[in-house]
């Protein structure tokens, strides 16, 4: 347990191409947490970008089934799955906040990523709340293959409330690939599978030129499941123009708050009236809910 007395805790380490795991590897400064992390200062690098395998890093534990809390990070990570804080959340992560840099990516592009600003998953036990990111979040992926990026958690089963993410949340294929089957782009999470409440996204959803058959911007979630609810969530962006995108074909999904809501969602908004469709790929727009 690393508790109230320390303050500062400065996590650096570099994994480059050189680093050996086995396929489905986590790697973090801390394997699990059972206890309480509060008023934490992290400063955390991992690249294992170059590996070829299935590799999720995090830039504070691999598990958390405590309470981290209080606490700052800023990262630069860059991973096939890689997450500023956690990469399996079952416990709470309250009031912290992040900044940086997550990269979803793999030199092998046979592989599914994902960039989350502060939890990869969130379990059926876990809370993300009060915290806000403020990170850089992409992805890149090949033929074939998916990408996720969101601004606090890539897949929620348990609790998001009074989270905030103004960061960029992007997305890009890889030169000369043409067909990546799905890839989003979500202010506060890609699949939510419980409950997301009283969150603000306020930051820029973004897409180089993909080739993919399918992209999805989504100001809140990309999916809201049958079981899920999605409420009081807002995205009022505070850049002009905040929805970008650059491609050429496919279909792109653009949604202010939810791509796709199989569950409940209740008094959430977005600010935007339209997008400018600077695209020859097929575009379809809504401000709320696309498809209800």
């Amino acid at each position: 347990t690393i508790a109230d007395f320390c303050y500062t805790l400065n996590l650096t380490g570099t994994f480059n191409g050189n680093y050996t795991a086995e396929n489905y590897s986590r790697i973090a400064p801390i394997n699990k947490n059972y206890g309480t992390m509060s008023n934490l200062d992290i400063s955390a690098t991992i690249d294992i970008s170059q590996q070829s395998k299935y590799i999720e890093a995090s830039g504070l534990c691999n598990y958390n089934y405590g309470s981290i809390k209080d606490s700052k990070s800023y990262v630069n990570l860059h991973a096939p799955v890689a997450s500023a804080y956690v990469d399996e959340n079952d416990g709470t992560i309250d009031n912290c906040t992040s900044d940086g840099f997550v990269t979803g990516r793999a030199c092998d592009k046979e592989i599914d990523v994902s960039a989350s600003g502060i939890a990869a998953f969130n379990k059926s036990n876990g809370k993300i709340i009060n915290s806000t990111s403020n990170a850089y979040c992409h992805v890149s992926c090949g033929d074939g293959y998916h990408g996720y990026s969101a601004g606090v958690c890539f897949m929620n089963y348990g609790l998001i409330k009074n989270c905030s993410a103004d960061g960029e949340i992007s997305m890009s294929g890889y030169s000369g690939d043409s067909n990546q089957i799905f890839m989003a782009a979500s202010g506060i999470c890609d699949y939510n599978y419980k409950d997301i409440e009283n969150c603000v996204f306020a930051g820029i959803l973004l897409s180089n030129d993909t080739g993919s058959s399918s992209l999805s911007l989504s100001g809140i979630a990309a999916l809201n499941d049958t079981d899920a609810r999605t409420i009081d969530c807002s995205y009022v962006p505070k850049y002009s123009n905040p929805i970008r995108f650059s491609v050429s074909t496919g279909t792109i999904y653009v949604a202010g708050v939810l791509t796709y809501n199989f569950g409940t969602c209740s008094g959430s908004y977005c600010s935007i009236s339209s997008v400018d469709k600077l695209s020859t790929a097929t575009v379809y727009f809504s401000n709320s809910i696309l498809y209800n």
